[in-house]
């Protein structure tokens, strides 16, 4: 959850729902830290009624859609050309240090960009 956050947070300074962005980048983020996650996932995995190997990035976007939200950043109105402010500022962000795996500024342009 650290990168979620720490993106969240970022973005939020923006003016945007901390909610609503947390639920934009966590599919992102999942996919991400899988590698990491491993035993964690398969708890996540059961707790949402999926099956052993569901693919859970994908799960958590089909939620967002069924809730209405927005399908990424772009429908938000965030232009691209504010990633590299918001990596560095992610990489700044508290809640960067308590992801699971390490994090460069590249990677959050990864997920940035991911979640246009």
């Amino acid at each position: 959850m650290g990168a979620v956050h720490s993106l969240s947070h970022s973005l939020g300074a923006l003016g945007h729902h901390h909610g609503t962005l947390n639920a934009i980048m966590l599919p992102h983020v999942l996919a991400y830290n899988a590698g990491a996650l491993a035993e964690k996932l398969s708890v996540m995995r059961k707790a949402m009624g999926l099956t052993v190997g569901a693919d859970l990035p994908a799960a958590f976007s089909a939620l967002n859609r069924r809730l209405g939200l927005p399908a990424g950043l772009g429908a938000l109105g965030i232009e691209e050309s504010i990633f590299p402010a918001i990596a560095a500022a992610s990489l700044l962000d508290n809640a960067h240090k308590t992801n699971r795996g390490a994090l460069s500024g590249e990677d959050y342009m990864a997920l940035l960009n991911a979640a246009r």
